[in-house]
């Protein structure tokens, strides 16, 4: 099993590229499953923190997902993301990301 994580910022093309992807190789694609869309609309509705634990919440399922798929599997985003923007908008600092990184993140799926 292959897996892939698309990042980049607003409108680059991310949930496209994975759509032909997807149609060309049949890559399962977990960040356009059903359940998975609602986790993360209802992440975006918090700030801060409790928004950055929702998306590392959020994370966590996508990696239980990959790691129990059988399929070639897609996720737009990951928790990269989520650490960069936390950063990025002084929520967490430097130190902070990396102990995030070190506890929780360092155990979801990296194929």
């Amino acid at each position: 099993m292959s897996f892939f994580v698309i990042e980049g910022d607003n409108g680059t093309g991310k949930d496209t590229l994975a759509i032909k992807l997807q149609r060309k190789f049949g890559f399962r694609i977990v960040t356009n499953e059903e359940d998975i869309i609602q986790l993360n609309k209802n992440a975006k509705k918090y700030e801060g923190k409790q928004r950055v634990k929702k998306f590392l919440e959020y994370g966590a399922i996508c990696s239980n997902r990959v790691e129990n798929s059988s399929q070639d599997t897609i996720l737009v985003r990951y928790w990269i993301s989520t650490l960069a923007a936390a950063y990025a908008d002084k929520i967490f600092n430097y130190e902070d990301v990396c102990r995030i990184q070190d506890e929780i993140c360092s155990k979801f799926c990296k194929h």
